[in-house]
């Protein structure tokens, strides 16, 4: 049960708004026609506002009925509405579980959230208080290099028109203006533009340790793909010694056949969990390396969310700024300069990080 439930497969009974079915001969759930729709009312109505007891009258005036043939109580349709099952996920916390089910929910993530937010007495949706500004898009990004605590940015009222400044909040180390310093950002992502020797010993180690990793997960799927179809045999023939044979009892045919659903369940998770998404690994590695040779170009055109994107892949950590010039920052691997070596052919050296028995 536990490996079925971790596959997103219901194997309790079904509660109030689902029927108990099954998804490819393993327990699972399906919408109610008769209940689900007026559960679904009955969720939207909470979550707009409406109160919980007002709500319960309706649906039981609707003939919805309990587990006992009775009407609902107050106490049972708070737990029906705080159900996560409702909205497509199973939790069951005595074992760890916690995933999304094979089956359609009853409604969608925003309303659920309302109506939990209802229940607890709270507003309908939190206040959210925006950080993040499209003026300034470096915000929060650049960090002080005396402080170390991160750069704001404000509009400054001149004589006849509103100016943009970055600046520390706490020391008072930084104050620059908007346009200086987003001009010295965009000078500073073209001088650290890779070498296109480096792009190329990149994309091939990349190359390599996935085509390795697939060839390895495929021999593990094949070999969990024989164990699933060799406990598929052994039930057939199980069913086949006792429906048609009739050479062993219903009491050995019962535990042989839970033993075997069992190692099937399992089986069945590992072999999912062995099977890897089919990915164009070399058309995301040239897209990569074209958004790395243009990076400052990308930032320039880019919305704010993708500016922040662009900004925190190539500096992790953030950006040291003193108002005048950047510091030194750890950036991703892409971005690390080959070494250069007076002694080597070329004069370039392996990058650190990709010596022999490199693994990423």
């Amino acid at each position: 049960m536990r490996a079925a439930l971790q596959l997103g497969r219901w194997t309790f009974k079904a509660p109030l708004g689902y029927l108990n079915s099954r998804t490819e001969g393993s327990p699972s759930l399906l919408p109610d026609p008769s209940r689900a729709e007026i559960l679904r009312l009955a969720f939207s109505q909470v979550a707009d506002g409406r109160r919980v007891p007002d709500v319960l009258r309706q649906i039981n005036a609707a003939g919805v009925k309990s587990a006992r043939g009775g009407p609902l109580s107050l106490q049972a349709f708070r737990t029906i509405l705080r159900n996560p099952i409702c909205v497509g996920r199973i939790e069951v916390p005595r074992w760890g579980i916690s995933c999304s089910g094979d089956f359609e929910p009853l409604v969608g993530e925003s309303v659920f959230r309302r109506v939990q937010r209802r229940l607890a007495g709270k507003s309908p949706e939190p206040i959210i208080h925006t950080r993040d500004r499209e003026e300034f898009p470096l915000r929060r990004f650049l960090r002080c290099a005396r402080c170390q605590k991160p750069v704001s940015g404000s509009w400054s009222r001149g004589r006849s028109a509103r100016y943009g400044y970055y600046h520390c909040p706490k020391c008072s180390g930084i104050r620059a203006r908007r346009e200086e310093v987003e001009s010295l950002f965009l000078a500073h992502l073209e001088r650290l533009k890779p070498d296109p020797d480096y792009l190329r010993l990149f994309r091939a180690i990349v190359l390599d340790v996935w085509r390795t990793e697939q060839l390895r997960t495929r021999q593990v799927e094949n070999l969990r793909s024989e164990r699933v179809a060799e406990l598929r045999r052994k039930l057939g023939l199980l069913e086949e010694a006792f429906i048609y044979a009739q050479s062993i009892d219903f009491g050995t045919y019962e535990r042989q056949r839970d033993k075997i659903q069992e190692d099937l369940a399992v089986a069945d998770l590992e072999l999912h969990e062995s099977r890897i998404d089919s990915i164009d690994v070399e058309g995301v590695l040239g897209f990569a390396e074209h958004l790395i040779a243009n990076a400052a170009r990308a930032w320039m055109e880019a919305s704010l969310e993708q500016r922040q994107q662009i900004q925190s892949a190539i500096f992790p950590e953030g950006l040291p700024f003193d108002g005048r010039e950047f510091g030194t920052a750890p950036t991703c691997l892409a971005f690390m300069q080959l070494e250069k070596s007076e002694g080597s052919e070329n004069g370039m050296a392996s990058p650190p990080g990709f010596e022999p028995g490199f693994q990423p």
